[in-house]
């Protein structure tokens, strides 16, 4: 990291960052600057609450991404795990860490993004499976509030016939 190499380092930005706080921040660090002292490190992260997320929901803007699973000792492809992130119009690609703390506040929007991560995930590895380029098992990040549901399994079962994705496919 900066530090490690001895540069001096005014702040941290989550992904991703708006003009506008990097503006403020370069404005601040001018300030600090001219006035002869060091800045403190500061964490700066996008202006996300809970109406914006669930705007996104409702505009399908959670997007899936999708990370490789190698078995180690053979170092075969065995299958993926589902990776969400926001492809949000203003910001563009939002990482988990700044809005799902936001979505497990509220049971109701937990379990509905949670449907919307699962339909989405299983469509699309359905699809590829279809088109021959994917054969391996689907891994999805599920709370424990969600897992616990009762029609929980009920909805995994029936998310996965409809896409036609196998149930032994899909590793919780």
């Amino acid at each position: 990291n900066a530090t490690a190499c001895g540069l001096k380092v005014a702040a941290t930005f989550a992904k991703p960052f708006s003009g506008a706080a990097l503006r403020s921040c370069l404005a601040e660090q001018r300030d600090v600057l001219e006035a002869g002292s060091t800045g403190a490190l500061r964490s700066i992260r996008p202006e996300i609450d809970l109406p914006h997320v669930e705007r996104a929901l409702r505009e399908r803007e959670f997007v899936m991404h999708y990370q490789p699973q190698v078995q180690v000792d053979t170092l075969e492809w065995v299958g993926v795990e589902a990776l969400v992130r926001w492809q949000h119009p203003e910001f563009g690609l939002v990482y988990p860490d700044v809005f799902v703390p936001l979505i497990e506040r509220e049971p109701d929007l937990m379990r509905r993004f949670s449907q919307h991560v699962m339909r989405l995930s299983c469509a699309e590895m359905a699809q590829a499976a279809g088109a021959g380029v994917f054969h391996g098992r689907l891994a999805i990040n599920v709370a424990a509030d969600v897992l616990a549901a009762a029609e929980f399994l009920d909805m995994l079962v029936a998310r996965a016939a409809a896409t036609g994705l196998a149930n032994d496919h899909v590793v919780l």
